[in-house]
């Protein structure tokens, strides 16, 4: 039996076309498309065929997936004619879009797959609705064989809403090798994560841009699944309605293909040149990245853990997100102790409650009282913005 949550994560279902006159069209849609959401997609499509056109590059079978205004949508393009059915069309491509709530590309890669095979092989937009309302009831359909190559079933317990590819090692880039490839470096990357500030990625192959920014939310596991709602993997830089989306999040994880997005540091605390292998902290972040005993014994471990040729990717996500709660239990533990030892309020009864030294009000931690642990400077800044970052100050 799917679960409703599974189900619940479908938000629509388009298709759109590009006519042989170059103009794309939207042919269909269920439920409905916002029109934020529409020209936002239609922008993308616009965008890749103009550089499919400049380039000679085809598009059969290809697929993006894009973070935008809270919606995660998947599209898959082919340049097949439409073979059969009442739906004779002068489409020299069209593309399969699904808007939903979850971050999973491998389960809808092959779902629109799925259903860009339908409708090339049918051209009817009335069997892709069948489907997807089967999938809607059922949380699974199955494809007969005259409407497919063979006989396909898709079920949506099949596939894990915990980016499956980075947990378990079927990704090309791993957080293995994000922390061998920038070595102890990589705690920069951690104290932006962990803190949540604004981390920006550059690199200019689309490809290796996806894999390496989707890895990156796995630094801070312990806030799955909001972990990835953060992510933004392609963002275009010279789109103001993609900008101001992003700049509305107080912090995220945006990838460009753009080498001028360097230039803007009104939008990343740090800056990661994929490219060059190099990490910049903008000089306005500076002082929340100031390093401590604390960040080197961090990095010192996560690096050691990664040299372990009998770690998996997911071993290593599992001795972070521990890593990490072990820093949050210590705040946890300060902000008991700093309410324990908060002097009683004075008042009389009817007018005020009188509260006794034993009495605790929840773990919220204070400046003040974090300044009388007399810590290192940086150190009391590092841990007074993870208390921020997770809600454990007043």
């Amino acid at each position: 039996m799917t679960s409703t949550k599974a189900v619940q994560q479908l938000q629509s279902i388009h298709v759109f076309e590009n006519q042989l006159q170059n103009s794309l069209s939207m042919k269909w849609t269920f439920p409905s498309i916002g029109h934020t959401l529409r020209s936002y997609v239609e922008k993308q499509l616009n965008d890749d065929h103009l550089s499919d056109t400049h380039s000679g590059v085809g598009t059969e079978h290809r697929f993006h997936y894009h973070h935008f205004d809270n919606v995660w949508i998947y599209r898959h393009s082919s340049e097949a004619p439409l073979q059969t059915g009442p739906a004779v069309s002068p489409a020299k491509q069209f593309s399969i879009v699904i808007a939903a709530k979850d971050f999973n590309p491998e389960k809808y890669e092959m779902l629109t797959k799925i259903f860009v095979k339908i409708y090339v092989k049918t051209g009817e937009i009335q069997r892709l609705l069948a489907y997807y309302l089967t999938l809607l009831i059922h949380g699974s359909f199955t494809v007969s064989e005259d409407q497919m190559n063979n006989c396909k079933r898709f079920n949506l317990d099949d596939y894990e809403s915990v980016a499956p590819a980075v947990v378990h090692n079927r990704s090309p880039i791993g957080i293995k090798s994000v922390i061998k490839m920038f070595g102890l470096d990589v705690i920069l990357i951690y104290t932006a994560l962990i803190l949540k500030r604004r981390v920006v990625v550059y690199h200019h192959k689309l490809d290796t841009l996806l894999q390496f920014v989707r890895v990156l939310p796995a630094f801070v596991w312990h806030r799955w699944p909001d972990c990835y709602q953060i992510l933004y993997p392609c963002v275009e830089l010279q789109s103001p309605a993609e900008i101001g989306d992003l700049t509305a999040r107080r912090h995220y994880i945006a990838g460009f293909l753009d080498t001028d997005v360097e230039s803007r540091t009104d939008l990343y605390d740090i800056y990661v040149n994929l490219a060059a292998i190099e990490i910049t902290v903008s000089h306005g972040s500076r002082d929340a990245f100031a390093m401590t005993k604390t960040h080197k014994e961090i990095a010192v471990f996560m690096t050691r853990q990664a040299d372990r040729e009998t770690n998996t990717n997911w071993d290593l996500i599992q001795d972070i997100c521990d890593k990490n709660r072990e820093l949050i239990e210590t705040l946890k533990r300060m902000a008991t102790a700093s309410a324990k030892s908060s002097p009683a309020r004075e008042g009389s009864v009817g007018e005020e409650e009188v509260l006794s030294p034993e009495t605790t009000v929840g773990p919220t931690l204070t400046l003040e009282a974090l300044k009388e642990r007399k810590l290192n400077p940086n150190l009391e800044n590092f841990l007074w913005n993870l208390a921020v970052a997770e809600n454990l100050c007043i």
